[in-house]
């Protein structure tokens, strides 16, 4: 196979190249994944990142293997080339690749290569070569949130480079080619008031001074309209430099050699424009290259638009009038796309706007006459039924008939319950309002083995539908999207766009009608769609299913069994998709009764199989491939079959087969020659479901029984070492494993950490799989083995499985020793992710075994936990109590880990008790403790600890420096917990920031207002970003007490910023999540905010103070007092909710 050389590019959309062949990238997850290694390339992206980047703030509960899957399907692309790859590290994955191969590191080098004062001519030429890698704007198509800050981040190194690169052609007396350079990004950038400045005087020097006066004046009235502000200093000064230049300057003195007689535009010459499809010129208005007339619009009808000057001449857009200009020497003409100097080919790239002089938007010539497709919409079901409420829901929404106004309307809801089937009906209904076309697009935001459609190749259906030639369709998708408003401005039309997956796929094709129903179908809905109305779907009633199987089975059928249809209905959720399957079947069978089919259902192992008509033949197809297989193959075949779970190494599956791993690996590249398997990646293996259903079917019990405990035998070798590599201290339990003798071994952290994340979805999915197989000692091992690992990736759902199982197999065993282990390490789990009953339940019963087995050891890390139950509760001395007792049992038996846990809970304690000074010297006596272990996690909730306390009670600087130390050891080995921790830290201590006097913290002073005199804006934005960021970190990782801190860390954060609403929702939230974690610190202080929020806004807060006075009342600590103090502050001054964790 040949070596390959593959280029990528992120500056516009994202596309890979293999020498000048573009690879197909299939799949949204692969897409955003490699998009987000791309831009961070070279460096480590977090699997907390790569997440956000493919579903934003709303993962599913599998999103860490979805993403290791994308990561695996990406490897097989890209293998082949010597020089790319994907590596593991313990931060996340990192794409190292040569910097000539990615278009943002070609721009990142060029850039900075530009920066020598004293060369600017060379400047100029290296900042054009980064310039030159653009084609479009950054991760067009890739909607994500995160990956959209990431491409707002890089259009801004964008437009600073263009400003430069503007600032040197001027000074090298080439204001032409500045306006050139300048030109496309006005038009997308039309309140930039600092490219706009640089038009301007680029165009003065080009001796066209009436053009640059006639560019800020249609940006004064776009700012003006759209933003309700005035010029800035820089753009209001250029128009004065302009306006009033000395007649002997410089400028002035080119201006007027380059045109004497310039007091406004020169007629446009009329023309003849063929694509018009001939006619009497003179019967049009006259147009130029850069003016299209639009078609079938009275001239009272055309939008005023911002003028801005195209390829060297201004681009009159409907209602502007053209100036034409001639091309300055040496320059290229309007229209000739110039070469670029790209490290690579660019097969379809879209020319850009500054050298391909494209024309503003206006009605295609072609889309005079009008659509030309009236209707695309699908037939609409006869025996659509029910759904009367929605669908007067949605003619509400619609205009009075002699009203013009587009509505968007976005159906919603769960997959199966019919939005599409609505939304057709809907359009039928009311498609005689708006007669010019109706049309209907699936979009496949989520359709099985289709890639989604991209709103560039929905404008072009789009626009071939309304009459637009394919070869005069623009390549720009803005352009396009332009094209599509303007050549629908004035029709009354009807879209359907069905199957959206999110508001980017749908926001470009919104018609420029202003008489217009838009109706789009999406499972998630489409929240970012501004101006559009959600319509939730539900499951029909039973009344509206009893319609559908009257109408599709007959009433009669139904009343010969009564009862019998709810029992259907109830078997398929009422959900229309299910029901319609159901339906069907009973149809093709009139002799089966519907009991019979009910009967079905309920007792089948997957019911759903019941309700699908595809997939016939399955087995036989199967069946014809394993017949052809040898007898070895046949077997190893089986067993894969029976053991494995995801993706597998021949490391696993030789073992499973009890063969040398060489063996094992010959016989898996067999089995995937015949096609029996699959290999994502190097060295990875799967099966698909339908092929493991079928082969687990054919294996008999002592074969199944062998293979199994082969397999977890040699998977637990691996999980042992790896946990040995973690943690050398920990207490290995007695297991005596079979192991394979090439079993994983680890020479430090980081290998560890790379082979856990790796086969973290086979290790998962076993280890939940061993009880049931009767390898109860494996579950214990399982459990104990991973519960370092998983509490450091705050994997909490898989830890409580884990451990509860491990319990259950204790129980099993009749080992108590084991199932006291198993209580003791279900707590913290438990108790992080707001279970607190339950939490409290183990404990209890942990204390009263570890009582009953003798062991001291295990009786303080019960007694540390039940403290941790009463501080819950508010009753901190008998917590205090508690943890002292359990101090002395660990300085007893020497067990110094546990000792320092203790210690953090007592600084806490102290901290509510009202303390301050003691808690902030047991918080340091900690930190100095572990400060030098070589376990990196040990070290990292202590320092955080003890910058809390810092910034609380002690000094800002340390606190800083504190938790700058804490973000390094967390992000070394991907701690998210930690990590969500120190942002909401962070933005703690800058919102304070200015403050004094501890007891009146974040107080804003008479005269400044919520902010302090020594405050900083500044420092408040960062304050809100790291808030926000740890208020997302803490949601993903399930721990409510965690959420409660951000959110009322965020309510501190608005209220310093003066946005009183926003402080308010983010205290009712705190409010709401801090009982379910049994945090009343963080209760009582959204108790207070939500008080004072009131009290600023002029309402009544007594209610409040009355809630908070008597949850502080009901406490043993500080905190009635500190109530008292700021209620009676805050008659002479509004306090802050902070006050009351001062």
């Amino acid at each position: 196979m040949a070596q390959r050389r593959l280029l990528f590019t992120v500056l516009g959309p994202l596309r890979v190249f293999d020498g000048s062949t573009e690879l197909a990238l299939h799949g949204q997850k692969e897409q955003r994944v490699l998009a987000a290694l791309l831009v961070q390339a070279g460096r480590s992206v977090p699997m907390h990142r790569l997440i956000r980047s493919v579903w934003d703030e709303d993962p599913p509960v599998t999103a860490d293997h979805q993403v290791r899957k994308a990561i695996a399907q990406l490897r097989q692309q890209l293998a082949g080339d010597p020089d790319v790859a994907i590596r593991t590290d313990s931060a996340g994955y990192r794409l190292e690749l040569p910097a000539e191969r990615l278009d943002l590191l070609v721009f990142t080098a060029a850039t900075k290569a530009a920066q020598d004062p004293a060369d600017p001519a060379g400047a100029a030429d290296r900042l054009r070569q980064g310039v030159d890698q653009w084609h479009g704007p950054a991760l067009a198509g890739l909607a994500s949130t995160e990956l959209q800050a990431a491409a707002q981040h890089l259009e801004e190194l964008r437009l600073a480079a263009v400003e430069q690169l503007a600032d040197l052609e001027v000074t090298l007396q080439r204001p032409a080619a500045a306006v050139q350079l300048l030109s496309g990004l006005v038009a997308e950038h039309r309140t930039r008031e600092s490219l706009v400045a640089r038009l301007m005087l680029a165009l003065d020097r080009s001796g066209r001074p009436s053009d640059a006066l006639r560019l800020y004046d249609g940006c004064r009235r776009l700012l003006d309209d759209e933003l309700g502000v005035s010029p800035g200093a820089e753009l209001a000064g250029m128009y004065q430099r302009i306006l009033t230049a000395d007649p002997g300057s410089p400028a002035a003195a080119e201006r007027d050699a380059a045109q004497p007689a310039a007091t406004g535009p020169d007629p446009a010459p009329a023309v003849t424009d063929s694509r018009q499809g001939g006619g009497d010129a003179s019967a049009r208005p006259a147009a130029t290259d850069n003016q299209q007339v639009v078609a079938g619009r009275r001239p009272d009808e055309r939008r005023s638009r911002l003028v801005v000057p195209v390829g060297g001449a201004v681009a009159a857009t409907p209602g502007a009038t053209p100036i034409p200009a001639a091309t300055p020497p040496g320059m290229p003409q309007p229209g000739t796309p110039q070469p670029r100097a790209l490290p690579h080919p660019r097969a379809g790239a879209t020319p850009d706007i500054a050298t391909a002089g494209a024309q503003a938007p206006g009605r295609h010539p072609a889309a005079g006459t009008g659509p030309q497709m009236l209707s695309t919409l699908p037939y609409d079901l006869p025996d659509f039924t029910g759904r009367a409420p929605e669908l007067t829901a949605l003619e509400m929404l619609l205009p009075e008939p002699d009203v013009r106004r587009t509505t968007i309307v976005v159906l919603q809801g769960m997959p199966g319950v019919g939005k599409t089937a609505m939304a057709v009906h809907a359009a039928h209904r009311w498609r005689s309002r708006y007669p010019d076309c109706q049309f209907f697009l699936d979009l496949h935001g989520l359709t099985e083995g289709r890639d989604r459609l991209e709103p560039e190749e929905a404008l072009d259906r789009l626009l071939r539908w309304i009459g637009v030639p394919g070869n005069q369709i623009p390549n720009h998708p803005d352009e396009r999207a332009a094209l599509w408003r303007d050549g629908t401005a004035g029709l009354k039309m009807l879209l359907v766009l069905d199957n959206a997956v999110d508001s980017s796929q749908v926001r470009a094709l919104i018609p420029g009608s202003d008489d217009a129903l838009v109706i789009a179908t999406s499972r998630a809905g489409l929240p970012g769609l501004d101006g559009s109305v959600p319509l939730l779907l539900t499951p029909p009633s039973a009344e509206d299913g009893q319609a559908f199987l009257a109408a599709t089975l007959g009433r009669e059928r139904l009343d010969a069994e009564p009862g019998m249809a709810d029992r259907l209905l109830e078997c398929c959720g009422r959900l229309p998709l299910a029901v319609r399957m159901a339906s069907a079947r009973l149809q093709a069978r009139p002799h089966w009764q519907l009991a019979k089919l009910v009967d079905r259902l309920r007792s089948a192992e997957r019911p759903h199989k019941e309700l699908t008509v595809e997939g016939r033949g399955v087995d036989a197809a199967i069946r014809l491939s394993y017949n052809g297989l040898s007898p070895q193959q046949q077997r190893f075949f089986r067993l894969l079959c029976h053991v494995t779970d995801e993706t597998f190494s021949p490391y696993l599956a030789a073992a499973a087969a009890g063969l040398p791993t060489e063996q094992g690996e010959a016989l898996l590249e067999q089995l995937l020659d015949a096609r029996m398997i699959e290999s994502p990646r190097p060295q990875r293996y799967q099966l698909h479901d339908l092929m493991r259903s079928f082969g687990a079917d054919l294996i008999d019990a002592d074969e199944a029984d062998t293979a199994q405990r082969c397999y977890h035998d040699a998977l637990l070798a691996g999980v042992r070492a790896a946990a040995a590599a973690l943690q050398p201290d920990r207490a290995a339990i007695d297991l005596d494993l079979n192991a394979p003798d090439d079993a994983p071994t680890f020479d430090g952290d980081a290998a560890a950490y790379a082979w856990l994340d790796e086969e973290y979805p086979t290790i998962r999915a076993s280890a939940l799989r061993a009880p049931a197989l009767g390898l109860h000692r494996h579950a214990i091992a399982y459990a104990r083995e991973l519960t370092y690992y998983l509490q450091v990736r705050g994997a909490t759902s898989t830890q409580l499985a884990l451990l509860s199982a491990a319990v259950a197999s204790a129980q099993a065993l009749g080992d108590r020793d084991e199932e006291l282990r198993g209580r003791i390490n279900l707590f913290p789990p438990l108790w992080g992710s707001g279970d607190i009953q339950t939490a409290r339940r183990h404990a209890e019963q942990a204390l009263q075994l570890s009582r009953e087995l003798g062991s001291r050891r295990w009786e303080g890390v019960c007694l540390a936990n039940v403290g941790v139950v009463l501080r819950g509760a508010g009753q901190f001395r008998d917590a205090m109590r508690y943890f002292h007792q359990a101090l002395a049992i660990h300085r007893e038996v020497g067990n110094s880990r546990q000792e320092n846990s203790v210690l953090i809970a007592i600084s806490l304690v102290l901290t509510d008790l009202g303390e301050h000074a003691q808690a902030l010297r047991t918080a340091a006596e900690v930190e100095q403790r572990v400060r030098n272990q070589p376990s990196v996690s040990r070290r990292v909730i202590p320092t955080i600890n003890l910058a809390q306390l810092q910034a609380r009670h002690g000094d800002a600087e340390i606190a800083t420096e504190l938790y700058a130390s804490a973000r390094r050891s967390a992000e070394s080995i991907g701690m998210p917990l930690a990590t969500a921790l120190i942002d909401i830290g962070m933005a703690d201590l800058l919102a304070r920031k200015g403050f004094a006097d501890e007891q009146h913290a974040g107080w804003p002073t008479a005269d400044a207002g919520p902010v302090a005199p020594d405050g900083s804006t500044t420092d408040l934005a960062a304050a809100l970003r790291m808030a926000r960021a740890g208020a997302r970190s803490a949601g993903q990782l399930g721990e409510p007490g965690v959420e409660a801190s951000a959110a009322n860390t965020l309510g501190l954060v608005h209220w310093r910023r003066g946005e009183w609403e926003q402080a308010e929702t983010a205290y009712r939230l705190a409010a709401e999540l801090a009982p379910r974690a049994h945090e009343v610190a963080e209760h009582l202080t959204a108790l207070v905010g939500l008080a004072l929020v009131a009290q600023v806004q002029g309402a009544d807060s007594t209610d409040r103070w009355a809630q908070a006075t008597a949850l502080a009342g009901s406490l043993d600590g500080a905190y009635a007092a500190r109530i008292g103090r700021c209620r009676r502050a805050a008659t002479g001054r509004v306090g802050t909710a902070a006050d009351v964790t001062t």
